[in-house]
């Protein structure tokens, strides 16, 4: 008796804990818009502004987008620049090399604010887009999210999810 309770009190808690680590998308509940607000503060090894500018650039480059040098500039050119000279527009994007040669993308827009003890993140205005050779569609992600005739793209999203949670937890 002792080992079945033991067991159940070990499933329940295995299955709390996997619960928890699945993160649900940051609502705003004024707006009821996905946004990522938070912060993070500089390395000890960061002084100076051009280091934390420097920093930011890497960071975005390396976790919040996947975009070529020339799709940047042309952010920048259509939605000016946030600290670090980072586009106030960004977009990630996945390409899957099946039949369809299915597209997907994740654009939303982002504004950076720094002081001398870290970076203020906000990341917000998230639209969802895919495309393949004969279908596509954009959408805000809020409604990319509902499902849509039985069929998601929630291993796509997840991974979106995913990337942009690992982005907003460290440099």
């Amino acid at each position: 008796m002792k080992i079945l309770l033991l067991l159940v009190l070990f499933v329940t808690a295995a299955c709390t804990a996997f619960a928890q680590a699945a993160q649900q998308w940051p609502l705003n509940k004024i707006t009821n818009k996905i946004e990522f607000k938070g912060r993070l503060p500089w390395p000890d090894t960061v002084r100076t502004e051009a280091q934390r500018q420097a920093l930011v650039r890497r960071w975005y480059r390396r976790t919040l987008t996947n975009d070529t040098p020339a799709a940047i500039r042309d952010f920048i050119r259509e939605s000016g620049v946030t600290f670090g000279g980072v586009p106030k527009k960004s977009c990630y994007r996945l390409n899957v090399m099946n039949k369809d040669k299915e597209r997907f993308a994740l654009w939303f827009s982002l504004n950076f604010m720094a002081d001398t003890t870290g970076l203020t993140y906000h990341l917000f205005d998230f639209e969802y887009g895919y495309g393949s050779f004969d279908f596509g569609f954009g959408d805000s992600l809020e409604n990319a999210l509902l499902p849509r005739d039985g069929q998601t793209h929630s291993t796509v999203i997840e991974s979106f999810h995913s990337s942009l949670l690992t982005a907003t937890k460290s440099w």
